[in-house]
């Protein structure tokens, strides 16, 4: 359910650990270290054909040029299984331009004939901006927090590596390392352009499985709305919106 939490990183192919601004909710928690604004997002995505497995989620949250807060909650559901989490998420810049973000969240998940089961999780990020044209950052994301007596020990943490640099301008690229136990390891490369202050263009490829997205972005004043579709070997074409409310803040 985290994964391509909005429609911009969705139509990044999930290239997440580097993106800042609006439109990057849920991925990299030390992002919120970055900015100067209050927002709100509502999101959700779907494979087409297949509404059964839309998610929706809605996240609260204020990101400052030294620490940011955020809160989020999100479900996906129909009559044989059902999934929710709520999560809150704090950042701080901590010396240079280096900043550092956890994470908590919750998980339930109700499954007809198998019951309900959750658990708690930590996400740690870290966010290095070391020039305008040049960053990196790195999470851990699915550190399960105790166990739960009805379910087997959590083995399914991931961690993520990745750098973003600017190819002039009005491009921004990004390469990104994924790896997820005990499945094999991904790359992801993606691209984001900007023209003026209006529109956003960008696509992505990830590997293992190979996917293709790409998707755009339209601002106007403090509203912005992502739109993407992403291809998956399995799922077929899923598509995602997300609509986002951007007020500057001092």
């Amino acid at each position: 359910m985290q994964s391509y939490s909005t429609a911009r990183i969705l139509g990044l192919a999930g290239a997440e650990i580097c993106v800042t601004g609006c439109g990057c909710a849920n991925a990299n928690p030390a992002a919120l270290a970055a900015g100067h604004r209050l927002y709100a997002e509502m999101s959700g995505h779907s494979p087409f054909g297949i509404k059964e497995l839309s998610i929706c989620r809605l996240e609260l949250g204020r990101a400052g040029p030294r620490q940011g807060a955020a809160a989020d909650i999100s479900y996906m559901g129909f009559d044989q299984y059902q999934e929710g989490s709520a999560s809150c998420r704090a950042a701080r810049l901590l010396w240079g331009r280096m900043a550092l973000g956890a994470a908590w969240r919750y998980t339930w998940w109700h499954i007809v004939r198998y019951g309900q089961r959750g658990g708690h999780s930590l996400e740690l990020g870290l966010l290095h901006q070391c020039a305008p044209s040049f960053s990196w950052g790195a999470v851990i994301k699915e550190l399960a927090l105790g166990k739960n007596l009805q379910t087997p020990p959590d083995e399914f943490y991931s961690w993520q590596i990745g750098c973003r640099w600017s190819a002039g301008l009005p491009a921004d690229c990004y390469l990104e390392y994924h790896r997820q136990s005990p499945w094999p390891a991904r790359i992801r490369m993606a691209m984001e352009i900007k023209w003026k202050q209006i529109l956003r263009l960008r696509w992505g490829w990830a590997l293992e499985p190979s996917i293709f997205s790409f998707g755009f972005g339209i601002v106007q004043k403090k509203l912005r709305m992502d739109y993407a579709v992403s291809e998956h070997p399995d799922l077929g074409l899923t598509y995602g919106m997300t609509l986002c409310f951007c007020q500057e803040t001092p």
